[in-house]
């Protein structure tokens, strides 16, 4: 309907009133990223992302309750603060779930889908009643983010480095585990290296099966960021 689609998105009321005076049956589009300020986890049960959305907070933890759309599709967009660092949209080992970002967009309550059906706020996450959360590292970390252009201050690292209690373990463990993953140090040593880091610095340590499962989902993501590499 509009020459250069979500591209061309705007917040002039002027324009948007223009447009649905011409086509009043026009959904509505949100692009993701820098232009909006958020990001959003897209989850596409068609292609397996409802058992990959259980299996990552199997691997995680719960994510954080933020504002949350039920698409016509059957799946759900759960929207976050937007976070400079995404770049990449895939969740290798995560099949059906994609973190839409820059150069993305997503549809908005109440379009309707040319299925019939109308995506919808959750009930319990409506945008009027729930604020939007910050976007887990751990999430970050499973596109396999960590350019060295894009790399954490070091800051970021003490703080890491010194620990975390409950709550922030499996965040930090996901941060460490696919730093030392990604600068190509050894799967065995990088384990070693979490075990140790885990019994000296967590206050109280984490359970290792929960490292275990940790650890795993971050190597699992690293291999296949770097098959589709070809490395």
């Amino acid at each position: 309907m509009i020459d250069g689609g979500f591209h061309n998105a705007t917040i002039d009321i002027e324009q948007i009133n223009k447009w649905w005076t011409e086509s009043p049956e026009a959904g509505i589009g949100l692009a993701t990223g820098k232009i909006s300020g958020y990001t959003v986890l897209d989850v596409d049960p068609r292609n397996g992302g409802d058992e990959s959305l259980e299996r990552l907070i199997e691997d995680y933890g719960s994510l954080p309750d933020t504002v949350t759309c039920l698409t016509a599709g059957g799946g759900s967009h759960y929207y976050f603060k937007y976070d400079e660092r995404l770049t990449r949209s895939k969740t290798p080992g995560y099949e059906g779930l994609d973190l839409q970002g820059n150069g993305k967009y997503v549809v908005l309550p109440p379009s309707i889908h040319p299925n019939g059906k109308q995506y919808e706020w959750e009930l319990s996450s409506r945008p009027d009643e729930t604020p939007i959360a910050e976007l887990p590292a751990w999430l970050l970390s499973v596109t396999g983010e960590a350019t060295e252009a894009q790399k954490r201050p070091v800051s970021h690292w003490r703080e890491i480095l010194q620990g975390a209690g409950e709550g922030g373990r499996n965040e930090a463990t996901a941060s460490l585990v696919g730093h030392l993953l990604r600068r190509g140090i050894d799967t065995e040593v990088a384990y070693e290296l979490t075990v140790l880091w885990n019994e000296g610095r967590n206050d109280p340590p984490l359970d290792i099966r929960e490292l275990d499962k940790t650890f795993n989902s971050i190597l699992r993501s690293e291999v296949e960021r770097l098959k589709q590499r070809g490395r």
